[in-house]
């Protein structure tokens, strides 16, 4: 698959720090770090953008350890309303939930959905959110869960994996 990476470079931030990043301005450290970095890439790989659509939990808050979720979907309007409605404000505190779309980079492979869950620790990660639910929130999300695969139209799982963030400027 093309989905088979070992590491990705993720840049987050607001569309005008994004946009200063890129800008055309002379930046020695930007520079080296991307003549580093490609020292690393092989062909047939390469990147993609989008947007935070919904989140659930602090985003000012650390979240290093993160499972994500790649998916590709027949209708991502009747996605999002339903992951909205059902499962989006159902993570529990110590988490950070986003769901977001591509909106350009998108591969053979379909993906134009992707939900992120960060943690902050190693352990919380390797659990999911479930460890940090009572057996009542659990239960709840279950029954959530159940109405937004009902109601969310077609959906295939393109790609999962655990990221860990090891710098942030």
């Amino acid at each position: 698959s093309s989905n088979n990476y070992t590491h990705s470079v993720v840049f987050s931030g607001s569309l005008d720090a994004m946009g200063a990043m890129y800008s055309r301005e002379k930046n020695d450290t930007w520079n080296l770090f991307i003549s580093r970095i490609n020292q690393h890439m092989k062909d047939g790989f390469s990147s993609a953008m989008g947007t935070r659509m919904a989140h659930s939990g602090d985003l000012n808050a650390t979240y290093p350890f993160q499972r994500y979720f790649l998916l590709s979907v027949d209708d991502t309007s009747k996605w999002a309303d339903s992951y909205n409605k059902t499962i989006g404000n159902k993570f529990p505190a110590g988490s950070l939930n986003m769901m977001g779309n591509i909106t350009a980079g998108r591969g053979p492979d379909g993906v134009n959905i992707w939900v992120i869950t960060g943690f902050k620790d190693f352990k919380t990660a390797m659990g999911g959110a479930g460890i940090l639910r009572t057996d009542a929130e659990k239960e709840a999300y279950s029954k959530a869960w159940d109405e937004h695969r009902a109601n969310s139209g077609d959906t295939k799982l393109v790609h999962s994996g655990l990221r860990i963030q090891l710098k942030s400027w």
